[in-house]
């Protein structure tokens, strides 16, 4: 229950290759389910409020803002803006009536103190009835309304590829850097080196301290190095592009999780491994 409970959805959904599954899935969980108090506080009363809370849910570094505008033509306005440092970002904007942000402020509050601290439970979030209420108002379209920004992290790439101009860019995905680098051209075949790097997420943001089992695990995780050489006629390279364009998400009024969603597949790794060479290093 971040931001919003569907809003927090969004940011959890993104991003291929996770570091590591342990440590991600002890990474943040408290913190991803609380919305700040003097939020909902100043919301209950419509009283006018900004704050800024920075996070780290699942080893993406994320940062929200929290507003109460104040009373709108006898409506109390709210507006939270959900970033990632891999350039998403999606807005919510509620008008409420004073009793709906009332009810809205209540059901998040309790919900919050209930003690969900996994993603893991979000069967049992699904049913608790703070969770139906606020959720009944977040996606009423008369209420709430969400924006999502386009969401594209090849534009440079694609077009230099298009080419087969010579580049090298590195796209740092939180816990997964991808390297990618055209290397040569000859005549229609143009030849790439591409790697996918494994790290270890951002612990400075963590939601509570780090324990020793975590600790464990921290100390025992090894970076992963993924290298490849392709080399791509023009039939594969039109293929890699046609991957790399369809996970870019169109700016969108409203919200369609199965758009997001497909941040969380991945098919360029899988293109990358069964079309080109795999070095072992």
């Amino acid at each position: 229950m971040r931001l919003s409970l569907s809003l927090a959805i969004f940011l959890l959904s993104c991003f291929t290759m996770p570091a590591n599954a342990q440590i991600l899935d002890m990474i943040g969980t408290k913190d991803r389910l609380n919305v700040p108090q003097e939020f909902l506080s100043n919301l209950y009363d419509c009283t006018p409020f900004e704050t800024t809370v920075k996070s780290a849910p699942d080893g993406v570094v994320t940062k929200m803002i929290y507003r109460v505008i104040g009373f709108e033509n006898e409506k109390c306005v709210m507006q939270i803006d959900g970033y990632t440092n891999v350039n998403v970002h999606i807005t919510q904007k509620c008008i409420f009536t004073h009793e709906q942000a009332q009810t809205y402020a209540n059901a998040v509050f309790s919900f919050q103190n209930k003690g969900y601290y996994s993603y893991k439970e979000f069967n049992q979030i699904e049913k608790d009835p703070d969770y139906i209420a606020a959720s009944a108002i977040m996606t009423n379209s008369d209420i709430c309304r969400f924006h999502r920004d386009e969401i594209d992290l090849t534009p440079v790439f694609r077009k230099k590829l298009t080419a087969c101009e010579t580049y090298e860019e590195v796209q740092h995905l939180d816990s997964v850097d991808i390297t990618r680098k055209i290397v040569q051209k000859n005549n229609d075949i143009c030849k790439l080196q591409i790697t996918f790097t494994q790290n270890l997420p951002d612990l400075r943001l963590r939601a509570d301290k780090i324990t020793p089992e975590l600790q464990k695990h921290i100390d025992n995780f090894k970076p992963a190095n993924y290298n490849f050489n392709c080399t791509f006629n023009q039939e594969k390279k039109n293929e890699y592009l046609a991957i790399l364009q369809s996970l870019v998400v169109p700016e969108e009024e409203g919200f369609d999780f199965s758009a997001v969603q497909r941040y969380g597949q991945d098919s360029e790794f899988q293109f990358i491994f069964q079309n080109c060479e795999f070095l072992v290093k």
